[in-house]
């Protein structure tokens, strides 16, 4: 009897961590120098992989429009309370297209008490955000 609840807790245990997670953040973006406010990003999270969504973002003041980027297969990880996003080497999208020129090199996030902060680095611009859940 006790294996088959042990069973059924692990199963229910697997369920909850497989199941899909959304969250919207909104805050401040920082790209090198240049700063943006009411930056919205969104992390969407199934398992152990992380897709993040930043939209309507420029990468510097001299950008004229602005993209929404998305940066996916990233690792989800949960401890403590708290989850850990990371990554390397990962291609940003836009609309589908691949943006190599901009190579997320490190992305290290952890979203803990409903505050998603940031530091990664596409190619050359390094990139901070913090933001706090919609």
């Amino acid at each position: 009897m006790k294996k088959l609840i042990s069973l059924a807790a692990l199963f229910i245990l697997s369920v909850v961590f497989s199941t899909l997670s959304a969250q919207t953040f909104k805050g401040t973006m920082t790209v090198n120098d240049y700063v943006r406010e009411n930056s919205e990003v969104k992390v969407i999270i199934k398992g152990e992989k992380a897709n993040v969504t930043i939209y309507k973002t420029k990468f510097s003041r001299m950008m004229p429009i602005t993209v929404d980027v998305n940066i996916d297969n990233l690792k989800a990880t949960k401890k403590d309370g708290k989850i850990y996003i990371t990554g390397k080497g990962i291609v940003p999208t836009s609309k589908g297209k691949k943006y190599e020129k901009y190579t997320v090199k490190t992305f290290n996030g952890v979203i803990d008490n409903k505050t998603f902060k940031v530091n990664t680095a596409f190619n050359d611009k390094k990139v901070t955000y913090l933001g706090k859940q919609k």
